[in-house]
């Protein structure tokens, strides 16, 4: 709104002052053509001019530079639109080619894995070989280790494919798992309401991944890295979660609460669970129903009390307790409290 006035006013001053410039011009050259003395002409100095002059100079001028500082402005809008209009362009042609680039791999994965699993029976060979007690066959290496190269170059939206793909073909199971996912890259995945039913994600990395609604049910999460994870509404019923680390997400510190610091000690209680940068693990109305939660770490899960995991959940022996104690230290101060509370009503 503030710009057409500008522009307007700018306009308005430039005419004006030229208009006053003009009038004054004829009035001095018809006076002294004429002669005519009512019009005050003749008798003029040239201070007197002068004077009469500089009001419309000023007003022309300060419009010209209302105009030109209005214009210079326009043409620096209408330059950062162009180069706002050409960065979104270069991001949406970007965009495109990396689309096309993940589904171009993730159709040579879907390929390869065919090959390796399909055609040549790796699945009933490696059953076989189990029950002979012979090592794996260097097809599952393979097949391993491009499964986690795909997952690395792969979008959120996308990692769920091939996660599907190899649980559907049974290379997950959680008795007797073909592939491993340790250190499987899911980060920030959107695995929302995904069914996976007594599969092995053991020591997956499940940082940010969107599990809101999943149904996990009777699966291996042990030792899966799932800080900042939202985990509301989802079916943990089952799960063997021992070891994993449920703590928050600190951005500025992705780090500092990692497994290698955990076991070198860190210290969780100087979490400030009210930093932007950190990133809680949500729980909300989650299913740990018989859940394995032994050595978990659960401080900060706060839709979750202490009273809530230990009804639920099969085992909690040496987890770290959403109030920072661990299991057995908290046990002793429920069991204190209660003692404490019979002590004073039978006294």
């Amino acid at each position: 709104m503030n710009k057409p006035i500008k522009f307007s006013l700018g306009v308005a001053l430039q005419i004006t002052g030229i208009a006053v410039l003009l009038l004054l011009l004829v009035l001095i050259i018809y006076g002294y053509v004429t002669g005519q003395r009512w019009v005050g002409v003749a008798n003029k100095s040239l201070w007197d001019w002068l004077e009469l002059l500089i009001v419309p100079v000023v007003l022309a001028v300060a419009g010209f530079v209302l105009s030109d500082a209005a214009q210079n402005e326009r043409e620096r809008e209408q330059s950062d639109r162009q180069a706002a209009a050409d960065l979104a362009q270069r991001q949406r042609e970007e965009m495109a080619v990396s689309r096309r680039a993940q589904n171009e791999a993730l159709e040579s994965y879907l390929n390869q894995m065919s090959d390796i699993i399909v055609d040549k029976q790796v699945v009933k060979k490696v059953r076989a070989g189990y029950e002979e007690k012979v090592e794996d066959l260097s097809e599952v290496r393979i097949a391993q280790a491009r499964t986690l190269v795909i997952l690395s170059g792969l979008d959120k939206v996308r990692k769920r494919d091939p996660l599907y793909l190899i649980y559907e073909l049974g290379l997950i199971d959680r008795d007797n798992p073909i592939l491993s996912l340790k250190k499987a890259n899911f980060g920030g995945a959107d695995l929302s309401e995904i069914t996976l039913h007594e599969a092995s994600l053991r020591e997956a990395d499940l940082r940010l991944t969107n599990l809101k609604g999943a149904d996990l049910k009777g699966s291996d999460l042990s030792h899966t890295d799932l800080r900042g994870a939202d985990l509301s509404d989802a079916d943990l019923s089952e799960v063997n979660l021992a070891g994993a680390n449920l703590l928050p997400y600190d951005k500025e510190n992705p780090a500092r609460l990692n497994a290698a610091h955990l076991a070198n000690g860190v210290d969780t209680t100087a979490i400030n669970f009210t930093d932007d940068h950190v990133v809680p693990t949500k729980m909300t109305r989650t299913n740990v129903d018989g859940a394995d939660l032994s050595g978990a770490y659960l401080m900060g899960v706060v839709e979750l009390s202490e009273q809530e995991l230990e009804r639920q959940a099969y085992s909690l022996t040496g987890a770290t307790m959403p109030n920072g104690q661990k299991y057995e230290e908290w046990l002793k101060d429920k069991e204190g409290s209660w003692e404490d509370g019979e002590n004073s009503a039978q006294s």
